[in-house]
């Protein structure tokens, strides 16, 4: 088993009544032992920046970004197909409310993310229209597999109201932890 069991009724109350827009953390959301494969599994930053695209701009510095699917290693590679099973989306369309969700094969600003030392991602909206595609992007999906985790690093993931004036919550990217939010809600 990947995912730890959950409750759909109690996710989808605590998704609809989130603030400062809807979404959803849930701690342990992976099966332990599988959590720590997929951490083992990850690329050290040297390695990703010769995978992937390597972000190093004014809001985005030190990120590399692999989507290509066939460059996972085997432990990512199950989770991605798990997360994009129609069981799995059957769960968050309930959840959220949103129909007939998609997985997006070409992972478009998705995949795996590894940010080197230093580096940084600024408070942003994710695009939320693949043009490509024709697509609407519904949610996002946020898995950490940081083993360890000093709060005086910074980088917790904070989700902020519409005005970017309050920061309601701010999350540690602590292994286990799994957070989605809707994107066009923002």
């Amino acid at each position: 088993m990947l995912f730890q069991p959950f409750d759909r009724v109690a996710l989808k109350q605590r998704f609809d009544q989130a603030i400062p827009f809807r979404h959803i953390v849930i701690d342990d959301f992976l099966d332990p032992d599988f959590a720590k494969a997929l951490a083992n599994a990850y690329p050290t930053f040297d390695d990703a920046i010769a995978q992937g695209f390597a972000f190093n701009f004014v809001n985005e510095r030190k990120k590399v970004q692999i989507s290509d699917a066939a460059r996972f290693p085997a432990p990512i590679a199950e989770l991605h197909r798990a997360l994009a099973s129609p069981a799995f989306l059957a769960d968050l369309e309930y959840i959220t409310g949103t129909p007939k969700l998609l997985a997006d094969p070409a992972l478009l600003g998705g995949g795996m993310h590894v940010t080197g030392p230093h580096g940084r991602l600024d408070v942003h909206l994710d695009f939320n229209y693949s043009e490509e595609n024709d697509w609407f992007r519904r949610l996002n999906i946020l898995i950490y597999l940081n083993s360890e985790w000093d709060e005086h690093w910074g980088g917790e993931v904070e989700l902020w109201d519409r005005e970017v004036k309050v920061c309601h919550h701010a999350l540690a990217p602590i292994l286990c932890t799994f957070g989605s939010r809707l994107t066009d809600l923002m």
